[in-house]
């Protein structure tokens, strides 16, 4: 009898070390539509390999804008039906939890697809809280999981991630929460009241333990650099842009009537007859000698030498036969649109049209241009244009004309291209 009861006392005593020496698990489901049915069936069928394999209490949560406590009977019913996840609320609220539950080893298996989109907590918040409390998160990726923050609340917690597509993963989920460290006997959920020290016994107040919390490394881009760089090719291309003006081409004027010559133009088409015309003698200044008389004038120079020296001489037939002669031939060159460069040969005999049409001797690919739009007709020895009433004109000298003798450097614009008239001599 005293053996008996002996016994029963000592089963009685090492009844709470027993009790104790058990594991506390919180099973959270994510519930959000961004999962897909497959994919939550496989966490529903891993939420039950967990169940049975795992000893102790076990809690099962689901949660998407809010977090509800279910039974086992329950989840064959649950459905992702959530817009909203808040992972981070969920696993503070889970750790809470378990932290008023007296167990060697807690943790929390949190089954999501890793995107967290309401939570009012942050992942600091529950690293510490869970560290404090010896809870260790385990994290399973569902579906497209964003491993990252699943798997920094596990790496942070001494926990371990999984994917849910990994083989044996209820088995080396059990291996690890056994594996687990025990859990320091400590409320945190009271806070510890600071002792006064005695007189005679220095208390020592033992050193806070500090979350490593991960932290975005500081960026080393240099955009200062940059900075200068960009600055630099600006100033660049300015001072190149004011050299480049520096060194443009003046304009060319005429002299005479100060109308803007073309690069390609070597005399005014307007007053270059009018010049030849009007061409006088002027005098030709010599050197005065210095005995200071007045300068003599080239006709006076050209009195003063004998007439046999300005008489021709004869030719003979030799000397005819080297003689080449020149010939004339009227051109137009086109200097803008789209057949620029082109030259035309016009005939002293023969009319030539100008037009879009095929009956055209000159026919142009200008949709400004008529069928047939005007021509040129030889008249005792001149070109003479014609407009044929075409319907934007014809224009000589940027001035619209319906008839118009032509002169070499005249410009002719037929919608819109440009021909220059010009004599080309060659050798005959």
């Amino acid at each position: 009898m005293k053996k008996f009861v002996l016994v029963l006392f000592i089963l009685l005593v090492s009844l709470p070390l027993f009790a104790a020496e058990k594991q506390a698990a919180s099973i959270l489901l994510d519930n959000s539509k961004s999962i897909s049915p497959e994919d939550f069936q496989k966490a529903k069928d891993l939420i039950r390999q967990i169940l049975a394999d795992l000893d102790g209490t076990k809690l099962i949560y689901q949660f998407g804008s809010d977090m509800k406590k279910i039974d086992a009977s329950e989840l064959p019913t649950v459905q992702p039906t959530e817009s909203y996840t808040m992972i981070y609320d969920a696993a503070f609220d889970a750790a809470q939890e378990l932290s008023k539950i007296q167990a060697d080893r807690k943790a929390i298996v949190i089954l999501s697809d890793g995107i967290d989109t309401k939570s009012a907590t942050v992942l600091e918040d529950v690293v510490a809280y869970a560290n404090s409390n010896g809870i260790a998160i385990y994290g399973v990726g569902v579906g497209k999981a964003n491993r990252k923050v699943l798997e920094r609340m596990a790496r942070l917690t001494g926990g371990k991630y999984f994917s849910i597509n990994s083989p044996e993963v209820a088995t080396e989920m059990r291996i690890s929460i056994t594996a687990q460290k025990a859990v320091q006997e400590k409320d945190a959920s009271r806070p510890t009241a600071v002792q006064q020290p005695s007189p005679t016994i220095p208390v020592v107040t033992p050193p806070s333990v500090s979350v490593p919390v991960e932290r975005a490394p500081e960026s080393t881009f240099p955009y200062k650099w940059i900075l200068l760089l960009l600055l630099g090719a600006v100033v660049v291309i300015v001072v190149v842009f004011i050299v480049a003006r520096s060194y443009r081409t003046e304009p060319r004027v005429c002299p005479t009537c100060g109308r803007h010559l073309d690069p390609y133009q070597t005399i005014c088409p307007v007053c270059s007859v009018d010049e030849t015309r009007q061409t006088k003698q002027v005098p030709i200044p010599v050197t005065a000698p210095a005995d200071g008389t007045q300068e003599i004038l080239l006709e006076e120079r050209i009195g003063s030498i004998p007439m046999e020296l300005l008489e021709k001489k004869p030719v003979t037939e030799e000397m005819l036969s080297k003689t080449f002669v020149l010939m004339e031939t009227p051109m137009l060159v086109v200097r803008k649109g789209k057949n620029l460069g082109q030259t035309f040969s016009l005939n002293r005999a023969f009319p030539v049209s100008i037009g879009r049409s095929r009956v055209n001797e000159i026919r142009l690919d200008d949709i400004t241009i008529s069928g047939q739009h005007s021509r040129i007709i030889p008249e005792n020895g001149r070109h003479v244009l014609y407009d044929l009433n075409s319907t934007n004109g014809t224009f000589l000298n940027e001035k619209k004309v319906t008839r118009a003798i032509l002169k070499e450097g005249d410009t002719i614009r037929v919608g819109e291209t440009h021909f220059l008239y010009k004599i080309e001599q060659h050798r005959n």
